[in-house]
């Protein structure tokens, strides 16, 4: 099977609207060998002051799948969750990850989410203008160019007139990771002193398919080079950490 089917399999079981088992927490965790936690808090429907947020889609597959490919470790939601774990500060969610970062003395979080493709670009890195990761920014963005990704300046984002899954945006003012609001990467880079980064992928670039179920009206199919673009550079990333 290949990247793609594999990930389409992995992302197969996230219940996107429907509640965890009577019991059971919304998210699950799959440990690894190497000290980078995998985050996917967004993976499924969630509630932020009481308002339903969509899912976004194939991060919880793209999660897993990172992680089987390198031995990272991840955590992600598979249920539908009453709270935001990217926004409430006492998440269970964020609690579970810092026993993962205790537990398994985690150096890096890199917390995976979804955009739309409105944002006419591929990829925004979140590091809290640098704060959040220092160590690993540069490398980050040096693995999404030589995976064929073009570095676009944030001057210049008022300029974009068309879409393109190809343009890599750093610290986009609308996704810096963190400065205002109490996300995964401002928690575990300010409370949890570890270093993270919020990585925003646009649908073509990591969406699969999405059919007309669960309120979704269409078809939708993401760009298949696009999606290899992206699992190329998170994974020669990771390997090279």
């Amino acid at each position: 099977m290949d990247l793609i089917g594999r990930l389409s399999a992995l992302e197969e079981p996230i219940a996107y609207r429907k509640p965890p088992p009577v019991g059971q927490l919304p998210f699950k965790v799959t440990t690894g060998i190497r000290p980078i936690l995998l985050s996917a808090p967004h993976s499924t429907r969630h509630s932020r002051n009481g308002k339903h947020k969509m899912e976004e889609e194939f991060t919880a597959g793209l999660a897993r799948l990172l992680a089987e490919e390198t031995g990272c470790h991840a955590i992600y939601n598979q249920w539908e969750t009453a709270d935001d774990p990217n926004w409430d500060q006492q998440a269970v969610y964020k609690k579970h990850l810092a026993k993962l970062v205790e537990r398994q003395d985690i150096k890096l979080v890199i917390d995976l989410h979804g955009m739309t493709n409105r944002h006419k670009i591929g990829v925004a890195l979140g590091t809290i203008n640098g704060r959040a990761c220092p160590d690993y920014e540069r490398p980050l963005q040096q693995a999404f160019l030589a995976a064929g990704f073009e570095d676009i300046p944030v001057g210049e984002l008022l300029t974009l007139t068309t879409s393109s899954w190809g343009r890599l945006v750093v610290n986009h003012p609308k996704f810096t990771g963190g400065i205002k609001s109490h996300t995964i990467t401002r928690f575990a880079s300010q409370t949890l002193g570890v270093q993270a980064v919020q990585v925003e992928i646009t649908s073509s670039a990591r969406i699969v398919h999405r059919g007309p179920h669960d309120g979704w009206p269409f078809h939708f199919y993401g760009e298949p080079n696009a999606i290899y673009a992206t699992i190329s550079a998170l994974s020669q990333f990771l390997e090279k950490v």
